[in-house]
């Protein structure tokens, strides 16, 4: 996979990943448990991120071992295949608590391949 390849992936993590703590803003996590197309938008939101992450490639996810890969694409796995399964305190934390992290870790990426 090509550098460029690999730079749209983390456009698409990082979009998807906006969406999804944007959603979230002014939400609650009981919201989740009573509107589904709130439910619905994280839940696919988490997918694309996983998904994006699945199709990185493996030197450059080698060369950031500072992001969660192996997790992202694990739970888009679970999302996909055991969506009646979806334990929502988990897409609640990831979310709130992990998706932040993320997009700053991918800003300082983005920006610093830009300036190479």
């Amino acid at each position: 996979m090509s550098r460029l390849e690999d730079e749209d992936r983390l456009y698409h993590i990082l979009e998807s990943s906006r969406e999804a703590v944007g959603y979230a803003q002014g939400r609650t996590r009981k919201d989740l448990e009573t509107d589904r197309p709130f439910t619905h938008s994280l839940v696919r939101c988490l997918e694309v991120v996983g998904e994006a992450a699945s199709k990185i490639s493996k030197e450059f996810r080698q060369a950031h071992p500072q992001i969660a890969w192996d997790d992202m694409i694990s739970m888009r796995h679970k999302l996909i295949h055991a969506y009646f399964k979806i334990n929502l305190n988990i897409v609640w934390r990831t979310v709130q608590e992990e998706l932040p992290a993320l997009i700053a870790e991918l800003e300082k990426i983005l920006e610093k391949d830009s300036t190479e």
